[in-house]
């Protein structure tokens, strides 16, 4: 999808009222720490930025 479809997809749910679109962070550094002190929490950052042992899946992206 790209990011205007993904965009438009939230704005939808939230007008709804239904859900509330995932947290957004410009800074990978803040997404890992946030990630860390919760078990809940799923964070997609750049591999470049991974701590080896922490990483879970890599994901491929076609454009």
């Amino acid at each position: 999808m790209s990011l205007n479809t993904v965009n438009a997809f939230w704005a939808r749910l939230s007008v709804s009222g239904r859900v509330l679109p995932p947290l957004t962070k410009s800074d990978s550094l803040e997404v890992l720490t946030i990630v860390e002190n919760n078990p809940q929490a799923i964070g997609y950052v750049d591999n470049a930025v991974l701590p080896a042992q922490k990483v879970i899946a890599v994901l491929q992206l076609h454009e």
